[in-house]
């Protein structure tokens, strides 16, 4: 009897082993005698799976209605943020990064600053600020909203005033510049859009107080760059494709050097310098009188404390000599050394500052 038993169980078991399988076209299992275990979620049901044995796939269901999970290979409760299964409806906004080693990963909804997703294996799943707070991209938590920290109204400025913000709110990149969700949208410049607005220079806008202040003593925030020279406002831009002097053979700038005086880099001015601070361009005037700006004494130098320079052409007599024909006829004072007028001699450095 048992081995009439044992033949007729092997004989139905070969006999489904070797019937048309009416779930082949999406049979996912893996083939071959060493086979491993394997389960899927149905592609078009998320309430069914499969389980594999010996490359077949054999469907099962889901108790109470609950959905296949394919990484944790459960079922899960559907909808959660367990289910990767069900259809993702926000799957049009997904930013999360992508792959089996993807990182937590946490961003601001593009449409609305009060809500957020939070990416779990590829998906994005929505979460929502409290108590009317917002998301920030760049601390990564809930903030009061249009405060300094709030960067998704930054991000979205043109959107906040068209419904209906009536404000300041800082750029999110640039320090000088803000938007005016008070005044009615216009466009100063051709480079500037709706509600675009900037500080007069040098100074910048306070993410804090809203308002424009000297660099020294305004706060940009940690993710927004604060202008140096005159150059970084937008006044003194090419407006758009049109071929103009750039705006550095108008304006100097301080940028890679050290605080003090300096003569500006690059200009046939001898007589202009500029005052730099924190690569700043603090104060860019000229000499008073005839005289040039000498960096190493950072002050003007009137013309009569150097030894005559030879011109083309020209002969004339000079206190320390003669140019005849651009050649110079005596001795000159050496680049280390100042003319004085008063003793008629070339005097050292020190000897010229004792004078």
């Amino acid at each position: 009897m048992d081995f009439r038993i044992a033949t007729l169980l092997g004989a139905i078991l070969y006999v489904a082993a070797s019937a048309p399988n009416p779930h082949e076209a999406k049979n996912l299992c893996p083939k071959g005698l060493n086979a491993p275990v394997f389960s899927y979620a149905d592609p078009d049901n998320c309430m069914q799976y499969f389980a594999c044995a010996h490359g077949r796939n054999y469907p099962r269901v889901c108790p109470d209605s609950k959905h296949f999970n394919n990484v944790s290979k459960v079922c899960v409760p559907p909808y959660s943020h367990f289910d990767t299964c069900a259809l993702n409806p926000h799957e049009a906004k997904n930013q999360c990064p992508q792959g089996p080693n993807a990182t937590e990963f946490f961003y601001a909804d593009p449409d609305d600053c009060t809500q957020y997703f939070a990416c779990a294996n590829g998906r994005n799943y929505p979460r929502s600020c409290p108590d009317g707070k917002r998301f920030s991209n760049v601390y990564k938590t809930c903030v009061i909203p249009y405060s300094y920290f709030d960067t998704c109204a930054q991000e979205n400025a043109l959107k906040e005033c068209q419904n209906g913000y009536k404000g300041l709110i800082a750029h999110p990149t640039i320090c000088q510049r803000y938007y005016n969700c008070t005044s009615v949208p216009t466009q100063l410049l051709s480079f500037l859009g709706p509600n675009d607005r900037q500080c007069i220079f040098p100074k910048v806008f306070d993410v804090v107080r809203q308002e424009c202040l000297p660099f020294k003593q305004a706060f940009c925030g940690s993710n927004r760059i604060a202008g140096k020279n005159r150059c970084d406002y937008f006044p003194n831009w090419c407006p758009g494709p049109a071929h103009c002097i750039p705006c550095s053979f108008y304006y100097a700038s301080c940028d890679s050097l050290a605080d003090g005086y300096h003569r500006p880099k690059g200009r046939g001015f001898p007589r202009k310098y500029i005052l730099c601070e924190n690569e700043r361009v603090l104060e860019e005037t000229y000499c008073r009188g005839p005289g040039f700006f000498l960096p190493r004494l950072a002050r003007c130098i009137p013309w009569e404390y150097f030894s005559p320079a030879c011109t083309d052409f020209q002969i004339y007599s000079s206190v320390l000599g003669k140019c005849i024909r651009d050649i110079f006829y005596d001795d000159r004072c050496s680049p280390s050394q100042f003319y004085s007028p008063k003793r008629k001699k070339c005097l050292s450095y020190e000897h010229f500052l004792a004078e």
